[in-house]
């Protein structure tokens, strides 16, 4: 209940058997009933064991603490299809059975993976709220569907060339840079001129997907392919402008399907650049390097061996025994 009491309005309630009375520092009634309309909301919030922070909230920090990463923007576009269905739920709102119904909604429109990636996502936000921000206690499941063993898709050289010949100039130019050196598609659209120091890079971590700074040298191919850029800033552009927008595009496709390789995107040729090393004998550790990869067992998913590098080693159990 509300009263006054000298200048301004104070607030009387009882919250787990004990009295609670506060000024609302208010002089009007209409104030004062705000003030305690949300003193009410905040004392449940605790009960409850939540800071009063919604997931809209989570959603606007984490975007603001991570402008800088090359997964923004895609963070972004994924908090743009939860906020019509959790948006405005209170952190400690968001249970397993919530998180099963967001899983069940978004498969109706996309693949296990897509859901995944969707839910990987949101797993990260209600970590960060709960283990650095502490606004909630404790999170829920985030459950993940199985994953399959897949072979990465590669090509061979000739294969490249056949692509390299039907792509876009702009194109042409990120895709030999990218089975040259194996960088992701996100740090070769960023890279910039400063970065670049003669025969190798210097790569900030914003950019890359351990957030982890790199220096990568440059093979000899890798710096033909940076002579022939222009730009003021930005090394790889589309009409003298950076490219925000994803390699794998129409023009993409379109050059894949005529070089009849399909199915083939960007990223494969970061598999392609792997198997390449391994088929030419680099060995795996100094791949790990090169790649920027944190295991040996990531490296091996990437850089399988071809069966015809294989052959040359199936007789010798047989050549000890003779």
């Amino acid at each position: 209940m509300l009263y006054k009491r000298g200048k301004f309005y104070w607030v009387k309630l009882k919250f787990m058997g004990k009295q609670i009375r506060q000024s609302t520092r208010q002089s009007t009634r209409r104030k004062a009933a705000v003030y305690e309309a949300d003193l009410k909301q905040r004392l449940e919030n605790a009960r409850l064991g939540n800071s009063g922070k919604t997931f809209e909230d989570a959603a606007v920090r984490w975007l603001d603490e991570h402008h800088h990463k090359a997964s923004w923007s895609g963070d972004r576009i994924i908090i743009r299809w939860l906020d019509p269905h959790i948006g405005r739920l209170y952190l400690s709102e968001i249970t397993r059975s919530k998180i099963e119904e967001l899983r069940r909604l978004k498969l109706q429109e996309a693949s296990r993976s897509t859901v995944d990636h969707y839910m990987a996502c949101l797993r990260a936000i209600l970590r960060k709220a709960c283990y650095e921000w502490e606004w909630i206690d404790r999170i829920p499941k985030v459950p993940m569907y199985p994953k399959k063993t897949t072979v990465p898709r590669w090509i061979t050289p000739a294969e490249f060339e056949r692509l390299a010949k039907e792509l876009p100039s702009h194109l042409e130019a990120a895709a030999r840079f990218a089975v040259t050196t194996g960088l992701r598609a996100g740090p070769i659209r960023a890279l910039q001129w400063k970065w670049v120091h003669g025969d190798y890079l210097l790569l900030p971590p914003h950019v890359m997907k351990n957030d982890k700074p790199m220096r990568l040298p440059l093979s000899r191919d890798a710096r033909c392919v940076l002579k022939r850029q222009k730009g003021q800033e930005y090394v790889f552009t589309y009409r003298g402008k950076p490219i925000t927008s994803k390699f794998s595009t129409r023009a993409w496709r379109k050059a894949v399907k005529r070089a009849e390789l399909e199915p083939l995107r960007f990223h494969d040729l970061r598999h392609t650049w792997a198997s390449w090393h391994v088929q030419n004998g680099t060995p795996i550790e100094v791949l790990k390097e090169l790649g920027g990869w944190k295991s040996l067992s990531m490296v091996l998913v990437y850089a399988h061996l071809a069966p015809s590098t294989l052959a040359q080693w199936v007789d010798n159990a047989q050549e000890g025994s003779q």
